[in-house]
């Protein structure tokens, strides 16, 4: 999906601001609460995708990512936050 796919809603933001904010988002609410933000799974896709070079599966049929280069080869993205306390 390319920007100019988005509605115009989204096409203004910057999703890679958006998600170094999310970060620090969630590490604030973290130290301020004791708790996580339940956001884990959708940075470590982001991070997944773009480090690895994949494609977004875009159905919902369990699947995160598919190899741009082969249509074969499907992805399960999981992520884990480690705390620097534990």
């Amino acid at each position: 999906m390319t920007q100019s796919d988005l509605p115009a809603s989204l096409a203004s933001y910057d999703v890679n601001l958006l998600m170094a904010q999310t970060r620090k988002l969630a590490a604030d609410y973290r130290q301020q609460t004791g708790q996580a933000l339940p956001v884990t799974e959708e940075l470590a896709r982001f991070d997944a995708i773009n480090i690895l070079g994949l494609s977004k599966w875009e159905k919902d049929d369990g699947i995160d990512a598919t190899d741009k280069r082969d249509i074969i080869d499907y992805y399960l993205i999981k992520g884990r936050v480690i705390f620097k306390s534990g």
